[in-house]
């Protein structure tokens, strides 16, 4: 399975206008742990993929110019609407903002 199919498949898990996170990780990584925190806490919808086991996961990562982890893509309708390398928390507020009840 691709990076595009796990991508695909989570979007049509959940309505098309939200957007879904793919966070790109490694074991043993502080800021992965905090900015999967952060997409937990704002109920976010996400996939994790380890770039050790996952050699496409790695090539995408570099292929998008990052050399580390965590990467995360945000796609949105079918959409790469943006991507980052660290610990963003307000980037992940930012698309994910917390619904009030």
């Amino acid at each position: 399975m691709t990076i595009t199919d796990i991508t695909t498949t989570r979007a049509e898990q959940i309505s098309a206008d939200k957007p879904v996170a793919v966070l790109y990780s490694q074991p043993g990584c502080g800021p992965c742990i905090g900015l999967e925190r952060a997409l937990k806490s704002a109920g976010a919808a996400y996939n994790k993929i380890d770039i050790t086991q996952d050699a496409d996961a790695l090539a995408r990562v570099r292929s998008l110019g990052y050399s580390g982890t965590p990467v995360i893509e945000i796609h949105q309708d079918g959409q790469l609407i943006d991507h980052w390398h660290g610990l963003d928390i307000h980037r992940v507020a930012q698309h994910f903002p917390k619904e009030v009840a």
